[in-house]
Formats: structure tokens, C-alpha cells, sequence
């Protein structure tokens, strides 16, 4: 999946497919989905690692410049044991990660930090599961604005602001139902934060 594939879904679903007198420009259609990926991010994010070097002197860690970076999950030291070795941690700011308690000793890549990232759309990070949720929620934010700005406006037919606020409140509450979902799903092991609840 792409943007453009998908823009052409979601397009699809809104019924917006006169290509010379589009109701919704591209830069609206991908900021809905934008929008619906961003909700998405806050009940499934991507799930990754990094690993740093510890001094045996600083507890202090800096994550910032991972891309896609929104918050730490874990500190893993030392790495890779059975079961695995979790240290008490704080976020001071973005990306800043404290240790609780003593230092790491020196080493080459001993610390692991494991991180929730944000879902793309370029390239397209989504599970294929989750791309109807994320279609609803970009068709729910749609139609709602769509029936705000025809609401005063010369229409085609007088039930056009009622029909649209219908489709997106349709949409909105199967995006809804759709996140309270992937949430009961959560991926990610068992010490994976549970920010949303």
C-alpha cells in the first residue's frame, strides 16, 4: 500500500470520483488520513529498539533523533537475558530518557531502548488489518467537515449537509470501535506501556 492508493480508497468510499470537479482536494484526503494514522499511533504504535553505549558513569540516554520517535516503552540492561532485565526509567523531555538508580557499565551497545514510533504513510507502515479502521476514520473526518462547510451553502439537495454528517458519523463511530479493537489486540510483549488506558 501507498498514499495514492490508498487517497484513491478512502476517494472511493466518500464517493468522490469525478476526477475533473473532485469535492475533496488530495491535500484534504491526506490530511484526514493523516489525522486517523495519528489517532492510530496513540493505540498501536510501531514498536522498535536501539541500543546504546553505557560508561559505567552517566544515566542519561538521548533518543531524539530516532525518526518517528513519540516515547520510550523500556529499558532493557543488561540485554538479551532470559527473562529480560528491565530498569526503572523517566522521560525528562522528548526522547530523554533517565535511568533510575546506578549506571550501566561501560560497554559497546549494552543498553537497549525500546521505543514506540509512529506509523507512515510514506512509505505506508499500517497493518493490513487496521487499513479499514484507518479508512473509516479518514471518511469520518472527511464527510463531518464536508457537511460543516455545505451546511451554508447553495447545495444540490437539501439533505446533502444531513447526508454527509450522517456518513461521517458513521465513519467516526466504526473508527472508534475499530481503535477500541486494536487496543483489546494490543501488540507488543507483556511489559509493552499502556499509555492509553
Amino acid at each position: 500500500m501507498d498514499l495514492a492508493t490508498f487517497r484513491a480508497r478512502v476517494r472511493n468510499a466518500v464517493k468522490d470520483l469525478d476526477s475533473a470537479a473532485y469535492y475533496w482536494a488530495d491535500a484534504e484526503i491526506d490530511a484526514a488520513i493523516a489525522r486517523a494514522v495519528g489517532e492510530y499511533n496513540r493505540v498501536a504504535p510501531l514498536v522498535a529498539s536501539m541500543t546504546k553505549n553505557g560508561d559505567g558513569a552517566t544515566r542519561s540516554f538521548d533518543c531524539s533523533a530516532e525518526a518517528d520517535y513519540l516515547y520510550a516503552l523500556a529499558v532493557e540492561y543488561p540485554i538479551d537475558q532470559d527473562p529480560p532485565a528491565w530498569l526503572a526509567f523517566r522521560e525528562l523531555t522528548r526522547g530523554s530518557i533517565v535511568i533510575l538508580g546506578n549506571p550501566p557499565v561501560a560497554g559497546s551497545g549494552n543498553v537497549r531502548i525500546w521505543l514506540a514510533k509512529a506509523h507512515g504513510t510514506a512509505p505506508w507502515t499500517v497493518p493490513a488489518e487496521d487499513e479499514r479502521a484507518i479508512e473509516a476514520g479518514a471518511v469520518g473526518y472527511l464527510a463531518l467537515a464536508g457537511a460543516r462547510y455545505s451546511a451554508g451553502r447553495l447545495n444540490a439537495s437539501q439533505g446533502t449537509p444531513g447526508q454527509l454528517l450522517a456518513l461521517g458519523e458513521a465513519g467516526s463511530r466504526e473508527f472508534a470501535v475499530a481503535l477500541d479493537s486494536r487496543r483489546a489486540r494490543s501488540v507488543g510483549p507483556a511489559w509493552l506501556a499502556r499509555w492509553d488506558l
